[in-house]
């Protein structure tokens, strides 16, 4: 383990239902030594946030059941979500989207093809400091 590792009891939930994605920035975040947990759509994320609430959500907008935004509203409807950091990571980069995402409770949001990965994590970690 290097000295840049270090372990943490803060996890992050990952949701994407793109695999490539999904271990690549699973990859990354072992490296920091960031537990992540991934889940592929929204009522399987909405069970793990409810079951065992991450530190952060990194959430796709498109998902195989539900939307992203749904799950936003929703996790901002609750009480105990209501200051959770949600970072939006998705393909849709239109200014409507970002707004409307960010309207409904984002802390932030990226755009895939116009954001390293280390981008990504480099946010996570100044979200969980």
């Amino acid at each position: 383990m290097s000295a840049m590792k270090r372990k943490t009891n803060v996890d992050v939930l990952v949701v994407e239902d793109d695999d490539f994605l999904g271990r690549a920035l699973q990859a990354k975040f072992d490296l920091e030594g960031i537990p992540v947990r991934i889940a592929r759509d929204g009522d399987i994320a909405l069970a793990e946030v409810r079951r065992k609430p991450p530190a952060l959500i990194l959430l796709d907008i498109m998902l195989p059941t539900g939307s992203g935004l749904d799950l936003l509203v929703t996790l901002r409807a609750e009480k105990q979500f209501k200051d959770l950091p949600i970072l939006v990571v998705s393909n849709l980069g239109q200014q409507e989207d970002i707004q409307s995402a960010k309207e409904k409770g984002a802390n932030d949001y990226f755009v895939k093809a116009d954001t390293p990965i280390g981008n990504i994590v480099e946010a996570v970690r100044q979200y969980l400091k």
